[in-house]
C-alpha cells in the first residue's frame, strides 16, 4: 500500500505518495538492484492544457516511455518520458472530460 501525504500550497496540492520497490509496477520502481539514475522518483503533473503539453513534449524528446492512454483509475488522459536527467515523468489532464 503507498504512502500518501499530502500538503496544500496556497490553492494547489502537492501529493507524495511513496512506494516500495516493486509494488504497482511502475516503470522506474521495478528494481533497486537494477535501478539507474531517475529511478525511484516519478513525477507527475497535472496540466490543464494536455493536448499542448503533449505536443511540446513531442518536440522535446525522441520518444515517450508510455503513449497517451486513460488511466484506469483517475479516468484522465496521460503521457510519460524521461527528462534529460533520466527521470521518469508523467503528465495528465486536469480532470476527465466527463467530469
Amino acid at each position: 500500500m503507498p504512502i500518501l501525504v499530502r500538503s496544500s500550497i496556497r490553492t494547489e496540492t502537492v501529493l507524495l505518495c511513496l512506494h516500495q520497490w516493486g509494488a504497482h509496477g511502475h516503470p522506474s520502481l521495478m528494481s533497486r538492484d537494477e535501478a539507474t539514475p531517475g529511478n525511484g522518483l516519478l513525477l507527475f503533473f497535472r496540466v490543464d492544457d494536455f493536448d499542448m503539453s503533449l505536443k511540446r513534449a513531442r518536440a522535446l524528446v525522441a520518444r515517450l516511455e508510455e503513449e497517451p492512454h486513460a488511466n484506469p483509475n483517475t479516468r484522465t488522459k496521460e503521457f510519460s518520458l524521461r527528462d534529460l536527467d533520466g527521470y521518469y515523468v508523467t503528465i495528465s489532464e486536469l480532470s476527465s472530460p466527463d467530469k
